[in-house]
């Protein structure tokens, strides 16, 4: 026993190898079964079995003893009297065999129950090697139970979803998440309002007996301001939650207050109650609020607060005074403080007090001389200082600031400027200014005096139209108008604008300055004799009196001797103490006169011919009055045109003449101005090139010609090809010309040009076949009188055909096949026409000759290409030689004891070879000296009927056989085929003329008794075969009827020796050829007749 027990052990040793062992994984609470192979059909049964946890005895069995108890944890409960309410089930282990299998079931799995389980089987029979270990591992899992959070400070008080609180802003706190439960540990993981993965502190603890695994993770947090209200959040999460489970505290902070401001609203008008707000914002415990406000300045105020949802508080003080305008623009101060703060926080912002414009005038009263500018500054205490009207009074009445001659001023002094001073701006100026509160007025005015210059107007005595023939003298007055002060101090006077006098003149103010007793400077003095001197303003020429004037009246000017140079406008301007004035209206004083010279003017620089041209006469001194008709002359002859232009048409050689004008007023003509007319002519072809010409390259008789008619005279240039041709070019010829006027026919001076080619200096005497189509050209330069101008012509060169090709000389081909088109070609201008021509007939009018069918034996031959155009005609021609199989046939000859059969046969090549077949015999023909023919000669027998085939071939090949029959018809009437078909013929019709003769002899006895009609019938001869017979069935029936063209064979005539032939037992008949098929034929024949005698037929 002790020996088996040995053995027993050892082979379990021997099996505690471990193999790959299977793990599972559980968690809590669940149901696990554990797997042991027993296999008790290939090991035998088992004395026990037991189950291992690491080295602790889980379960024993054994059905022997019939012993089945579990051990070790999965009995616990069991052994716990607060589980006694289980009873029986108390155990969590229980082993369900089978035959191959011993499993145990844990249920329900607890985290203690992990470790490496094994089954230990202690079989009756260990012989068969069967395992007896198996290993198993269990893994257990299991969710946290739960997570709490406290303060680090007091570990024991669960704050999970407590506010704590509240704590000054700077301090730090330390807080302590726990759970308790999970396996394997859990992660923990910190977020403090938006800051994740805060950095903790975690420890891990697992209770010995029970497994229990409890994690704590320590954070500390920095409380700020901001973080009042905010939540901490611990979460933790292992391999068993799909989501983490959390705890969360929010923390509660003082903090101070986060601002203090003054509402925008700081607009107060004066005299009106207004409220100021200051907000503090933030703070946490409740802040106070406390203003500043300028001196002398009586307030109340009321607060109110609010809790926000940060838990912090908002106060709010609301501040009502009346202001006045004394506190626009003061600083008004809000302070805030809470039992956090050292000091308070403020806000300062300054009043808007809006009250009506104060206005007063600076400026006080002045003179000034028109035109000159003035600004007077209205002085404006407002608030807005943006008005709304802003308005300047002269004498009461608003004034109108949009006249340009009004400024006002900035936005921050409010003026009027006035530029220019007028006279009307004598008087009082105050001003008036609005804003939205209201508006003021100056209560004081500026007075404003003004002197301005005089306003004057001219008279001429006499009034009306003098003339320049009779000695007129003109007085003229300067008369004023208006002007401050009313007195003219001098009088300036002008013509058409020019200044022609002063009075009194400026140098009297030079010797006013010299004083009486003093000597006068010669330059001052004037020669009283010289009392007339020309003043000319500009090119007037208009003599005044240059005597100083100083003592006289400066309101008049006299003229003295009036010419057509005081023709024009007079104008006066006076000055006083003021200044100078405006000039007066001006006075227009007429003078009449002669026109001036005339000038002559042609629109047209280059009249030209077939034209037309204006010729425009103007004078530049029209005279007085105006010049309103001209004269004209055509050489001397006076034309009917009056007015400034004169128009000729149709310009030619008489148009060339001297033509003259001048300019007419009532008093009589002016100065005349002439030219001579010259009519041009633009290039224009008289004659030029045809659009096409035609040449024969060996043509000597040939050019080309161009004429132009032109003025000035020009030249005509040749081009080929838009190349210039030079004279030196000696492969050209070119002849001009120049053909006089012709004034008949109003024809211009023109050129004539003769453009021809030298053929003596050109290769070979004719003209480059290579370059058939050119363009001459005849052309004239452009010109100022017109475009430039050209003719050209396109040049064929003709020539007849040449270099004539076809693209093969010579074509065998076979028949059947299809033929490669054939080309033809050659040279020549006009290009020439193609005609192929086959056996004198056309079969193709162009250049390809195409063989649209296979080719036939009757197309060969020769073809010939025929080229032709207008200068001649070139052939050139192609030999065809179509290659076809041979074409029999056969006739026979009766000759007096024999039939001759003939075989002739149509190929090509005719190189034939000829061979017989009768049935399935073969044999040659008897030679003959034409290849092209093959002869058989046949006793005339019995053995000779039969159908015979001639075959012949060639280096193409086999053609169809042709076959003859011979009957015995052929051989017993000596005829040939032709002859027999003639009798036949014959007999046929002599058979139907007896026939219709039989018709009507019956006819006529069908009137005579029965008995003589059978008799008649009786008497009749019946035919015999050798007769000929009327109907034709009975040819029909004949062996020869119908004879037709065997199909083709392929004739081997490599015959092998040791065939056996159908008619092998006549070889013997064959050994001689053709005569001894005769011989052997007559021997038939003979034997035929004896056998016919015997028989007696």
């Amino acid at each position: 026993m002790k020996h088996s027990l040995f053995i027993i052990f050892h082979l379990v040793v021997i099996h505690h190898t471990k193999g790959e062992i299977e793990e599972i994984v559980a968690q809590a609470g669940d149901e696990v079964l554990l797997s042991c192979p027993v296999n008790t059909p290939e090991c035998g049964d088992f004395h026990s079995l037991k189950w291992y946890r690491d080295t602790s005895r889980m379960y024993v069995y054994s059905p022997a003893a019939m012993f089945s108890n579990a051990e070790g944890t999965l009995i616990d409960r069991c052994l716990d009297i607060s589980q006694r309410s289980l009873g029986p089930a108390c155990s969590r282990g229980y082993l369900e065999v089978t035959d191959t299998n011993a499993d145990l079931k844990i249920t329900p799995i607890e985290t203690k129950d992990e470790g490496e389980y094994r089954c230990e089987i202690t079989y009756l029979d260990v012989s068969n090697n069967c395992p007896v270990v198996h290993f198993t591992n269990l893994r257990t899992v299991a969710a946290p139970e739960y997570v709490s959070l406290s303060l680090a400070s007091n570990p024991d008080e669960d704050i999970s979803g407590q506010v704590v609180g509240p704590y000054s802003s700077g301090s730090e706190v330390a807080f302590t998440c726990e759970s308790g439960g999970g396996k394997p540990a859990p992660s923990v993981s910190w977020k403090f309002g938006e800051e994740e993965d805060l950095e903790e502190e975690t420890t891990i603890t697992e209770d010995i007996l029970t497994g229990s695994i409890t994690v704590k993770s320590v954070v500390v947090v920095a409380l700020e301001q901001e973080n009042s209200g905010e939540t901490l959040h611990c979460s933790v999460i292992n391999e068993v939650l799909d989501e983490p489970i959390e705890a969360q505290v929010q923390i509660d902070v003082n903090v101070p207050v986060k601002s203090v401001y003054i509402e925008e609203e700081l607009v107060g008008k004066e005299d009106e109650e207004m409220m100021l707000t200051c907000a503090a914002v933030g703070g946490r415990p409740m802040p106070t609020i406390s203003w500043s406000l300028p001196e002398n300045v009586e307030f109340e105020t009321e607060e109110e607060s609010l809790i926000l949802e940060d838990e912090t508080f908002q106060l709010i003080s609301k501040l009502t005074f009346t202001p006045t305008a004394e506190e626009n623009e003061k600083t008004v101060t809000c302070q805030a403080i809470n039992d956090v703060m050292e000091e308070a926080i403020e806000d300062e912002a300054m009043l808007d007090i809006l009250y009506a414009p104060r206005v007063a005038i600076e400026d006080e009263n002045k003179t000034l001389t028109a035109g000159d500018d003035i600004t007077i500054d209205c002085l404006i205490d407002a608030n807005p200082t943006n008005f709304s009207l802003v308005q300047w009074y002269h004498n009461e009445n608003i004034i109108d600031v949009e006249d340009e001659r009004f400024e006002g001023g900035n936005s921050e002094v409010v003026s009027l400027t006035i530029n220019p001073i007028i006279p009307g701006d004598t008087g009082d100026y105050y001003c008036l200014a609005e804003n939205e509160v209201g508006q003021g007025i100056s209560s004081n005015s500026m007075n404003l005096e003004v002197l301005y210059p005089p306003s004057v107007q001219i008279r001429i005595e006499p009034e009306g139209p003098v003339s320049e023939e009779v000695d007129v003298n003109i007085t003229l007055h300067c008369d004023i108008i208006d002007g401050n002060p009313l007195e003219l101090s001098r009088v300036s006077w002008f013509l058409n604008g020019g200044l022609i006098r002063e009075i009194p003149d400026r140098q009297c103010d030079e010797l006013l300055e010299i004083g009486s007793g003093e000597m006068i400077s010669d330059e001052l003095l004037v020669d009283e004799g010289n009392d007339k001197s020309a003043f000319d303003e500009e090119g007037s020429g208009v003599e005044v009196t240059k005597a100083l004037l100083c003592e006289s009246d400066p309101t008049e000017l006299i003229l003295q001797d009036v010419t057509r140079d005081f023709q024009g406008y007079f104008t006066c301007i006076g000055s006083n103490i003021a200044g100078e004035g405006i000039s007066s209206e001006p006075e227009e004083l007429t003078v009449h006169y002669l026109p001036g010279e005339a000038e002559l003017l042609q629109t047209e620089e280059f009249p030209v011919k077939g034209g037309s041209t204006v010729l425009t006469c103007s004078a530049e001194d029209a005279g007085n009055p105006e010049a309103s008709d001209f004269l004209w002359k055509w050489g001397d002859v006076i034309m009917e045109e009056t007015s400034e232009n004169l128009t000729l048409d149709n310009l030619g050689l008489e148009s060339q003449e001297n033509i003259s004008c001048s300019a007419v007023n009532e008093i009589g003509p002016g100065g005349p101005d002439t030219v001579q007319l010259n009519v041009f002519v633009p290039p224009i072809f008289i004659e030029n090139l045809p659009e096409t010409s035609s040449f024969l390259s060996s043509d000597k008789n040939f050019g080309l010609k161009c004429q132009v008619e032109c003025v000035p005279l020009c030249t005509i240039q040749w081009m080929k090809n838009e190349e210039m041709i030079t004279e030196d070019d000696d492969r050209y010829t070119i002849e001009e010309t120049v053909i006089p006027e012709d004034l008949d026919a109003n024809q211009f001076t023109s050129v004539n040009s003769m453009f021809s080619w030298n053929l003596e200096n050109l290769p070979e005497n004719k003209l480059d076949h290579s370059e058939l189509n050119f363009t001459i050209s005849c052309q004239v330069d452009g010109n100022d009188i017109g475009e430039a101008i050209s003719s050209s012509t396109k040049v064929t060169i003709e020539y007849a055909p040449e270099n004539v090709e076809i693209s093969a000389a010579f074509i065998e081909i076979e028949e059947g096949e299809v033929m490669e088109p054939l080309l033809c070609f050659g040279e020549g201008s006009p290009e020439p026409s193609i005609t192929w021509k086959f056996n004198d007939e056309v079969v193709s009018e162009d250049s390809v000759l195409e063989f649209s069918e296979p080719i036939k034996k009757e197309q060969s031959g020769d073809y010939f290409c025929h080229i032709s155009n207008d200068h001649g005609e070139e052939v050139i021609s192609t030999t065809v030689t179509v290659l076809y199989k041979p074409e029999c046939t056969v006739t026979y000859t009766l000759m007096e004891e024999e039939v001759v059969l003939l075989c002739t046969a149509n190929a090509n090549p005719n190189d034939l070879t000829f061979w017989w077949k009768k049935q399935n015999d073969t044999f040659d023909g008897q030679a003959n000296d034409n290849r092209i023919e093959s002869e058989v000669r046949l006793k005339i027998i019995n053995e000779s009927l039969g159908d015979y085939f001639c075959h012949v071939n060639n280096s193409v090949g086999e053609g169809d056989a042709c076959m003859i029959e011979l009957t015995d018809i052929i051989l017993t009437k000596g005829l040939s085929e032709h002859e027999l078909i003639i009798i036949i013929f014959v007999a046929g019709a002599v058979l139907a003329l007896l026939l219709v003769i039989s018709i009507l002899v019956c006819f006529y006895c069908g009137k005579k008794g029965k008995g003589d009609k059978v008799q008649s019938e009786e008497g009749k001869t019946p035919k015999t075969d050798s007769q000929p017979h009327s109907d034709k069935s009975f040819y029909e029936n004949l062996p020869f009827h119908g004879l037709k063209t065997p199909p083709k064979q392929v004739i081997n005539p490599r015959l092998s020796e040791n065939m056996d032939y159908a008619d092998a037992d006549y070889k013997d008949l064959y050994v001689e050829g053709p005569m001894g098929y005769r011989k052997q034929s007559e021997n038939k024949a003979n034997m035929s007749k004896s056998e016919t005698n015997v028989n007696g037929l």
